[in-house]
């Protein structure tokens, strides 16, 4: 997950934690689903040995191992090759390629560890309610919780659907994973009407129903070199990319009544060196999140006219190259997901079922998601937590459980409907 949720929680960890801080497990289980109770411990101990493996993106490969053993007395498994990194776990239980198919998603890989953890980021620990530890709630809980559904209900007899896990890698880098493993989805027959993509991400029990989209555009400026002394025999690129930048913040930016406004940032510039010469280049590195009606083209044009048009008003004299960043997917592109879906009206009824009024929430930046909601229904929904991306990463636990009911409910009663 590349960035917040809107409305995530931002508790803060305890100044001084323990692994003496033990728990009871009973102290998360609902007695009114004490029948499961044995079933939720499991969850608890798999989320746990999850985040105990290490895991940064390109070293997926003892996790994907672990998975891999965890699953494959329920269905068939196998991990597929990625390039580069650990690769994907995909577990299939297939009933009928004419029955609605569940694709269980979620990214296996973390970042790297950030300075300032307390503990350590690999020894996971509970401390009031939350289990804190590098990727606990981005998304080993999501991972955890999937593993438990996809369990459930590969062993199940009478259930007439398909139920697919996917544990990605490269989440938090290019998304490879994903990307790699929908190419190869997309050339199956599944019933297309009738496949739904759920990720477990952190939304803090909300809906997410879609999510901007994200370009990355890189400008070169391109001046002339000549003695640091003399710089008026030169053309500064530092000093024309500076011009550059003050247009960028003129480019246009729309507004989505739902997913909120598109965004500019520029990211990074480099020139110059350490030799008294006027700098002769100078790269810019510009974002560019954006909402459904944003097409890459109108990301460039835009860019590019709003730069020109600096130029034509400027005393700028050096040559302006534009070209997208090279990564190895394609971009990510905005999504949204109805909410008149009728697969979105089962969910919230499965929530109400135990308590649960789920508020919908769109994603600020990108993820897997985008791929998957790009093809096919998508829903996104996961436990509340904070801190990923830093240190003391934490996930609560009752939150997880809660999360792993709710979607038990409405995986339950998903043969029902006809279309999604």
């Amino acid at each position: 997950m590349h960035t917040s949720i809107t409305n995530h929680n931002n508790h803060n960890t305890p100044k001084t934690i323990s692994p003496n801080d033990s728990y009871k497990d009973e102290m998360y289980i609902d007695k009114r689903y004490k029948d499961e109770s044995y079933k939720e411990r499991e969850l608890i101990k798999t989320l746990k040995e999850l985040v105990s493996i290490p895991s940064v993106f390109g070293e997926e490969h003892r996790i994907a191992e672990y998975i891999r053993e965890r699953l494959e007395d329920f269905a068939e498994v196998r991990i597929e090759k990625v390039d580069g990194f650990g690769g994907n776990v995909v577990a299939e239980c297939i009933n009928d390629e004419s029955y609605p198919t569940l694709i269980l998603n979620g990214h296996i890989d973390t970042v790297p560890v950030m300075e300032g953890w307390k503990t350590d980021p690999y020894k996971p620990i509970v401390h009031d309610g939350k289990l804190i530890g590098l990727g606990a709630c981005d998304m080993k809980a999501g991972v955890a919780i999937n593993m438990a559904l996809f369990k459930e209900f590969a062993s199940r007899k009478a259930w007439n659907a398909n139920i697919i896990f996917v544990g990605a890698c490269d989440e938090e880098g290019n998304s490879k994973g994903s990307y790699e493993y929908l190419q190869k989805f997309k050339k199956r027959k599944f019933d297309k009407e009738r496949t739904l993509a759920l990720l477990t991400e952190p939304t803090n029990e909300k809906l997410m129903l879609g999510c901007r989209g994200r370009y990355v555009v890189e400008i070169k400026v391109k001046g002339v070199s000549a003695h640091g002394a003399r710089p008026y025999l030169g053309v500064n690129a530092i000093e024309d990319a500076a011009k550059v930048i003050e247009a960028i913040s003129k480019v246009p930016i729309k507004r989505h009544p739902r997913l909120g406004k598109g965004s500019i940032c520029v990211l990074k510039i480099e020139g110059g060196g350490d030799s008294l010469s006027v700098p002769d280049l100078c790269k810019i590195r510009v974002d560019r999140h954006v909402v459904p009606g944003e097409t890459k083209s109108s990301v460039m044009k835009d860019i590019v006219n709003a730069v020109l048009n600096k130029v034509s008003k400027s005393n700028l004299r050096s040559k302006i190259e534009f070209n997208w960043m090279e990564r190895p997917t394609p971009f990510l592109e905005p999504y949204e997901l109805s909410k008149t879906r009728n697969v979105v009206n089962k969910f919230l009824i499965a929530a109400k079922e135990f308590g649960l009024d789920v508020r919908f929430t769109y994603g600020e930046s990108v993820g897997d998601y985008n791929l998957f909601g790009r093809c096919m229904p998508t829903l996104v929904f996961g436990p509340s937590g904070g801190k990923w991306h830093s240190h003391d990463e934490f996930v609560n636990l009752e939150s997880v459980l809660r999360c792993k009911r709710v979607l038990s409910r409405f995986i339950e009663i998903l043969p029902e409907l006809k279309r999604f």
